[in-house]
């Protein structure tokens, strides 16, 4: 019977070495008959508790029992051997080289909810004439047959009654990384603005005078009051004091005298 919330993993052996045209390799002890097994090919089984621990052989080849059958349904496939071929496998068997100790597996009932989906045999052989040795090793497989760890498989007591303890609660997803404060791109410098030109003078007004003087600078310019070229006051009055005091020429003419 199986627990509540169980499975039942696949049971499978797999050898690996270089296996003489002349030899075969039987794993002892599983259900009614020796179950053939080849290289690199992974090989379903069922243990049969009541005859011992399994143990790998090796064989004449002439001897090996054929593979066991396949319908496809689930169905043991030893059961469509008849009993004459299971007795012959099994005495064959016994005559034959050991490869390895003897090797159990506790129970391939698990969690419905473990990742595994099967229970593996790896037996590494190497032949030397007569004899044969394997390293044996175990492992648990999901469905793409990749490693994995099978969780707390530990069956619950009275099995057939109880049941697994419940799947285990996820983990707490990890906390969400703050949001980091945005860092804008600095803005372009602004470029300065053009300079404008100065706006001509309207006329009637002293126009570009630095000084704020009459004639719109120190070089004798347009009288920007009379606007014209008339020669300013200082000037004229410069040039009659300076004809007033020079002295009189013969070429002058006299002023006429007063009578009396």
């Amino acid at each position: 019977m199986m627990p509540g919330n169980a499975k039942r993993a696949k049971h499978t052996v797999l050898v690996e070495g270089t296996l003489p045209a002349d030899k075969a390799l039987l794993v002892e002890n599983t259900w009614d008959m020796p179950t053939l097994v080849e290289p690199g090919r992974p090989t379903e089984i069922t243990w049969k508790h009541g005859d011992g621990d399994m143990l790998l052989r090796m064989i004449d080849r002439k001897l090996a029992p054929p593979p066991r059958p396949d319908d496809g349904t689930g169905t043991r496939p030893d059961v469509l051997l008849g009993e004459a071929v299971t007795a012959r496998a099994r005495k064959v068997a016994k005559r034959g080289v050991a490869c390895s100790d003897p090797f159990a597996v506790r129970s391939t009932v698990i969690p419905e909810y473990s990742p595994a989906e099967e229970f593996r045999h790896v037996l590494r052989f190497t032949i030397d004439g007569k004899t044969c040795r394997s390293e044996h090793s175990t492992q648990w497989l999901d469905a793409n047959g990749q490693p994995v760890d099978p969780g707390n498989i530990e069956l619950p007591p009275g099995i057939g009654l109880g049941s697994f303890p419940p799947a285990p609660a996820p983990p707490p997803p990890p906390p969400a990384p703050p949001n980091p404060t945005p860092v804008l791109p600095p803005l372009p410098a602004t470029p300065p603005a053009p300079a404008l030109p100065a706006p001509p003078a309207p006329a009637g007004s002293v126009g570009g005078a630095p000084n704020g003087g009459r004639d719109g600078g120190s070089g004798g310019g347009p009288s920007a009051v009379l606007q014209d070229r008339a020669i300013p006051i200082d000037l004229m009055f410069a040039g009659f004091v300076r004809l007033r005091s020079r002295a009189p020429a013969a070429t002058d003419v006299a002023p006429l005298e007063s009578p009396g």
